[in-house]
């Protein structure tokens, strides 16, 4: 799944979010 938008992605490694805003591509979010 390639989702191309502005979107919070959270960060399990500092356990925060991070704002991102580029193509990114990720195999399962529950966001989604």
């Amino acid at each position: 799944i390639v989702i191309r938008r502005d979107y919070l992605h959270f960060v399990r490694k500092y356990s925060r979010f991070e704002k991102r805003h580029r193509n990114m591509s990720v195999h399962c979010s529950p966001a989604f």
